[in-house]
């Protein structure tokens, strides 16, 4: 594989959202068979909704800020790999073993199954993380994205939304299925495909 037939594709994802994380599972499979560059971003579902909630929803949605703090800094100062280790490790806990993401020590394992230190869960710059989150959010609402998963194929500014899957696909079917929603995203004419649950 040549570094030209790469596909780069951005995905972006809130770690409380079992969607997304069915769908990053899927993707990293995927990558095994097709050369994909995935670039991790978080995009947070309370940014995403903040005019629709009401007092309690947000309060509820405080408690879940800590793990997008600690992915933000992750990115931050270990790159796309570290943010990459960590919502490995950390979706694993809150939808594999039905970890609390508010828990602080959920967040401390995943900081060591993904080899990243603990002084990544520091407080002492969350106004600057949230306001990152935040701009993010505001970023991917401009371009169109509404939810989690989201992705951006190639330069393509447009966002997709989804896959939404269940279970997520392995081997060869993973593959075909990026390659299937790869070959969408290049046509200017494709909107929406979805059918009932």
């Amino acid at each position: 594989m040549t570094q030209a037939t790469t596909q780069r594709v951005r995905f972006l994802f809130d770690p409380a959202c079992p969607w997304a994380w069915r769908a990053a599972r899927w993707i990293r499979e995927a990558a095994r068979y097709r050369p994909i560059a995935i670039a991790w971003e978080v995009l947070s579902l309370t940014e995403l909704n903040r005019e629709r909630m009401d007092a309690a929803a947000l309060e509820r949605a405080a408690r879940r800020q800590p793990a997008l703090r600690l992915l933000v800094r992750a990115r931050e100062q270990f790159g796309n790999e570290g943010i990459d280790r960590l919502y490995a490790t950390l979706g694993d806990a809150i939808h594999g073993r039905n970890c609390s993401g508010e828990d602080r020590a959920t967040l401390e394992t995943a900081l060591r199954e993904a080899e990243l230190p603990e002084s990544l869960l520091a407080t002492h710059d969350d106004q600057r993380i949230d306001e990152i989150i935040a701009r993010a959010a505001t970023v991917a609402m401009r371009s169109g994205a509404f939810g989690v998963p989201t992705l951006y194929f190639d330069d393509n500014p447009a966002p997709y939304f989804g896959p939404v899957i269940d279970p997520p696909p392995a081997g060869e079917d993973a593959a075909r299925l990026w390659d299937h929603l790869a070959g969408l995203a290049t046509m200017s004419c494709f909107y929406e495909l979805k059918r009932p649950r």
